[in-house]
């Protein structure tokens, strides 16, 4: 089949959907581990509802786009490598059980978090900005984007731990960014 453009919203319905195969060559899309890409391999643009556990972007994805992940209420904790340049508007909105988000390895690419990726994470409990023990090498910044990480809901406040290790270069923290995190009790930032 030749599908130029749809909606990922055609899946919101298949609750029971595992995995995503595309047929190699394709001119749009691709799949990598059962989700859905561009055909570069390079934008997760929409994972199966069913995944679970604890997630590490796989080598190649530079980019988590909008809307990605949401919904995806049987993630724990997600690694994201640096080699990630960005992540979309409601990339991980609603992944209720997540309790952790590690960006690993520190920066080499700068990364762009935007508006509202993480919102309604409702168990997320520490986020963590991993610097690199390699000083020689040229770091990315991060700009984190306006309500990236704050609640859908006044209910959730549950994060408690902010830790940007040393090294890490933030070229920007959003309005409201981490708002409303009224359980927040430890905020590091390591030397840069």
């Amino acid at each position: 089949a030749n599908i130029n453009t749809f909606s990922t919203a055609i899946f919101d319905a298949l609750t029971k959907l595992e995995t995503i195969e595309v047929e190699p060559g394709g001119l749009t899309y691709s799949a990598v581990n059962g989700m859905l890409t561009d055909a570069l391999e390079s934008t997760i643009l929409y994972v199966p509802r069913t995944i679970s556990g604890s997630f590490t972007v796989p080598t190649g994805i530079q980019h988590i786009g909008a809307n990605a992940f949401d919904g995806c209420t049987g993630l724990a904790a997600i690694v994201i490598p640096n080699f990630v340049k960005s992540i979309g508007v409601y990339a991980f909105q609603d992944c209720t059980r997540i309790k952790t988000v590690t960006f690993s390895g520190g920066r080499r690419n700068d990364l762009v978090i935007n508006s509202r990726a993480f919102a309604g994470c409702s168990t997320l409990d520490a986020v963590t900005f991993e610097g690199s023990d390699d000083v020689t090498l040229e770091t990315g910044a991060i700009t984190i984007g306006d309500y990236a990480f704050a609640p859908a809901t006044e209910g959730e406040k549950r994060l408690r731990t902010i830790s940007f290790r040393d090294g890490v270069n933030v070229a920007k923290i959003g309005t409201g960014a981490f708002a409303n995190q009224s359980a927040l009790y430890s905020l590091n930032f390591g030397q840069n």
